[in-house]
């Protein structure tokens, strides 16, 4: 009796911890307001994709990926759409889903610290040092098809290690995470020869026959996605492939280029994670996390293997450096393991001085707390090439130019990123007119075909009304089209005002 007694205790005491834990990410998560939700083409492009699927516009491809032709899983598009659709548009909603998404990464990071080390220590400090990273907050605020690979990978990380143990169900936690994770990113893909390698060095024992099916079947599942768009569409991802490949410029320094690359990107990965306000020690607490994990792999037998396996899956993504280390988000989902090691030095700081390892967790903490504090309210610095374009601060110029114009028609014209696209501000114009019942604006000047949202503005009208230019922040438009929009309109006397909406210019011209 007292050993069950015990045992809900332990239970009960573990809840209220994981609890609290998860109170501080979602709160740490929201610094800076849902309003300050990153909103670019992208996440535009995505909000009416996602809600054409929910008028039976069924997609098969996902968002276009870097190489042209080659696009990413559509898992992304469904997972979002219903919450667009319960939020009436308001993509501050999903923001909402894609924090829980992020948080729920704690489940199989807890289980793949708890399975690893056995010591409850680790697995609530590994936690905690997720909740808090900085790079975990910033994906956790972004509304983008990487975001998903978080969980993704954890669940993948858990089930290499659970065959590695002999234990049947990772094959299957194996499947989910890497079908989820090549939806989610589809260069992801270099996950199968890092099982495959996995098989070997840790000599994993292939899975029963029937165990063996479900694998297969939970991964065609994922990517049959894939086969079929490919079919669908001519083999245009394979074709994007191969032509990357050719195009590729392989030099006799291309190898010094990779080392050097690859250092910059894995300092990055634990500024990021652990210290982001003080770039400047990361060298250092990169030596002493790596020197304590390499002393205790040799000192420490009961753990070697743990270990071992935890810098197998730091240095996995080493493969995609060797085909371009231009590849963005090229370190996602890799802070899992940094964060477990550097979670496993701390206990054993901990074990050694107390004082040393409790100051080591409130420095990692204030660390990522105030770099948190400093820049959520920016919109997404870490992930967003426009980082400041904020939802808030769209619909705040959309209200202004409604208020300008005193309720009559009005025209907008539109310098953005990509150039000519009108996908953002349509976007933002048919969620405010929609919810205060208000008639769309015309659009005047040049634009790009083919994009979501291309028609959702009036037919161009000039000659009435007040027009308007908006301006997007930089970078990624180029200042001749900015110089020129400007000086053909100055030339001819007509702006007569200029407001500024965060990072965004609204130009109010004279007719």
């Amino acid at each position: 009796m007292l050993n069950i007694t015990q045992y809900f205790e332990d239970s009960k005491r573990f809840l209220i911890i994981i609890l609290f834990l998860v109170l501080i990410g979602f709160s740490i998560r929201i610094i800076g307001g849902l309003e300050s939700v990153l909103f670019t083409f992208d996440q535009a492009r995505d909000a009416f994709i996602s809600q054409a699927i929910l008028q039976g516009d069924f997609k098969i491809k996902g968002p276009p990926s870097d190489i042209p032709g080659l696009s990413h899983g559509p898992l992304f598009y469904y997972i979002i759409a219903p919450l667009y659709f319960l939020g009436g548009g308001d993509p501050r909603i999903v923001l909402i889903e894609m924090i829980i998404i992020n948080l729920l990464t704690i489940i199989p990071l807890g289980l793949l610290a708890y399975r690893l080390f056995n010591n409850k220590l680790i697995t609530y400090l590994a936690i905690l040092l997720y909740v808090v990273s900085f790079e975990a907050v910033s994906y956790a605020r972004w509304i983008s098809n990487p975001s998903l690979a978080i969980p993704a990978l954890g669940t993948y990380y858990l089930g290499l290690w659970l065959t590695i143990k002999r234990i049947n169900i990772g094959w299957i936690f194996i499947a989910l995470g890497l079908g989820v994770s090549m939806q989610a990113e589809v260069f992801l893909v270099y996950l199968i020869p890092v099982t495959l390698l996995a098989l070997f060095l840790f000599r994993i024992k292939l899975p029963p026959f029937k165990t063996s099916i479900q694998f297969l079947v939970i991964l065609f599942v994922f990517m049959g996605s894939f086969l079929v768009s490919e079919i669908k569409f001519g083999f245009q991802g394979l074709n994007g492939l191969k032509n990357y490949f050719l195009d590729q410029n392989y030099s006799n320094d291309s190898m010094l280029t990779f080392i050097n690359n690859y250092k910059t990107r894995f300092a990055e990965l634990f500024q990021i994670n652990l210290t982001p306000l003080f770039p400047n020690i990361t060298p250092l607490l990169i030596f002493i996390i790596l020197g304590i994990v390499i002393f205790s792999i040799f000192k420490d037998r009961k753990n070697s293997v743990q270990l071992l396996f935890l810098l197998y899956i730091l240095f996995s993504n080493v493969i995609m450096f060797t085909v371009s280390a231009n590849v963005d988000f090229i370190n996602v989902g890799v802070a899992l393991p940094v964060i477990i090691l550097t979670s496993f030095c701390i206990n054993k700081i901990f074990i050694a001085n107390r004082f040393a390892a409790i100051a080591f967790i409130i420095f990692i903490f204030a660390s990522n707390l105030i770099f948190a504090l400093k820049n959520n309210f920016r919109g997404n610095i870490l992930l967003g090439v426009q980082e400041t374009m904020r939802f808030k601060d769209e619909i705040d110029l959309v209200k202004e130019t409604y208020d300008l114009a005193g309720g009559g028609p009005f025209s907008v014209t539109i310098v953005s990123n990509p150039l000519f696209v009108q996908t953002t501000w349509s976007y933002a114009y048919n969620f405010y007119s929609s919810e205060n019942d208000l008639k769309m604006p015309s659009y005047i000047g040049i634009k790009a075909e083919t994009y979501p949202g291309e028609v959702s503005f009036s037919d161009p009208r000039k000659g009435y009304g007040v027009d308007f230019i908006i301006i997007e922040p930089q970078p990624g438009i180029p200042d001749y089209w900015i110089d020129k929009v400007l000086i053909e309109e100055e030339m001819n006397g007509r702006i007569k005002d200029r407001r500024q909406f965060g990072t965004f210019s609204l130009l109010i011209k004279e007719n």
